[in-house]
């Protein structure tokens, strides 16, 4: 890394940043590519791209290998860079032009970084190709597997119809998914568990302890229903922490709670019930009534006087709570820790 400075530009440039070699030549290629990258998409993707390019950018310097060479002369070097910098077994796939790369116990990244890294490489190839400054196909794309798509796609009937209208080959996402990349990451076998000891065995004996726990006086109230809302609706730990006053009214409606799914953008938009449940019933209205009135900074009981984006939930000094304090208090008692771990694996597996 120390191989490559970085290098303020000067006001009223187009260029935020340089990056110049050792020897002080300019890295125009990158210095490019970052001025590109500003206009598309976010900040910290680009910064993300960049800490992965800089080593390879230093891996071709000390190979002697220019970056817009050839696609045949830019792989080997490619599949060095895995085997040298991360220690992964790169193994040719017999018949296809492309490499499948698995992470050994010496890699030093997880393999959702070493995927990153592909990624950081593609883009760049693709921005430089787009403005005409590399003057071969991108080394990340296998051109044979690029071909077979494209003969792929043609065979569809009726490639043109969008999926809703049900006469395509085939939807569209499977369509776009055909393999064209030269690297490929192979997926590990998925794990597949054992439903009926799942079943019959852990998922009583998680429950065995749940009930346990609400009947100990040291687990708090709040607690308590943050746990009965994880085992009755399925929700998240998240979605339940960070439940708002105008979530749980729900326009009115008793028992249901409107809740911030992932991926809903910061909206209301997923429906937890527990209106069957009568022991989440009780500890609510125990909270509402009791504990968080004296947590309010301003004293206040009745949620109808309160907006509908504040939290439901408070810590003791009145500020919002959150997944850190749920963490906090939940393992505060350390000869319960292996126990309470044992239920988050059944509880808390969307986290």
């Amino acid at each position: 890394m120390t191989k490559i400075q970085r290098i303020k530009g000067q006001p009223g440039t187009p260029y935020e940043v340089m990056f110049v070699e050792e020897s002080g030549h300019l890295i125009v290629a990158l210095t490019e590519w970052y001025r590109l990258r500003s206009s598309q998409g976010p900040t910290s993707t680009r910064d993300t791209y960049l800490s992965c390019l800089l080593p390879f950018f230093v891996f071709l310097s000390e190979k002697g290998c220019a970056w817009n060479a050839e696609p045949s002369q830019l792989r080997p070097i490619l599949i060095n860079f895995y085997r040298e910098r991360f220690c992964c077994l790169v193994r040719p796939e017999r018949g296809q032009e492309r490499v499948a790369v698995l992470p050994t116990r010496d890699t030093p990244l997880q393999e959702s970084t070493l995927q990153v890294f592909r990624s950081a490489l593609r883009d760049f190839y693709l921005i430089m190709k787009d403005e005409r400054l590399y003057a071969f196909s991108n080394p990340l794309t296998s051109d044979t597997l690029l071909s077979l798509k494209r003969l792929h796609d043609q065979a569809i009937a009726n490639a043109g119809a969008p999926d809703h209208a049900g006469i395509r080959g085939e939807m569209h996402e499977r369509s776009r998914r055909q393999p064209t990349a030269f690297i490929r990451y192979p997926k590990a076998r998925e794990w597949k568990p054992d439903l009926r000891k799942e079943l019959g065995d852990v998922r009583s004996g998680i429950h065995t302890i749940l009930d346990a726990m609400m009947e100990s006086p040291e687990i708090s109230c709040r607690e308590k229903i943050i746990l009965e809302l994880l085992r009755n609706t399925g929700a998240r730990l998240h979605e339940v922490v960070l439940l708002t006053v105008g979530g749980y009214r729900n326009q009115g409606i008793a028992g249901q709670a409107q809740i911030v799914s992932k991926g809903s953008l910061g909206r209301e938009v997923k429906t937890i019930y527990f209106t069957h449940h009568p022991r989440v019933m009780r500890l609510l209205t125990r909270y509402l009534e009791q504990i968080r009135p004296g947590w309010d900074t301003q004293g206040r009981s009745r949620l109808d006087v309160m907006e509908d984006r504040e939290p439901l939930f408070l810590t003791e000094r009145g500020t919002p709570y959150s997944v850190k304090s749920f963490y906090y208090h939940f393992m505060w008692n350390t000869n319960h820790r292996f126990t309470y771990s044992t239920v988050f694996d059944g509880l808390v597996q969307g986290e």
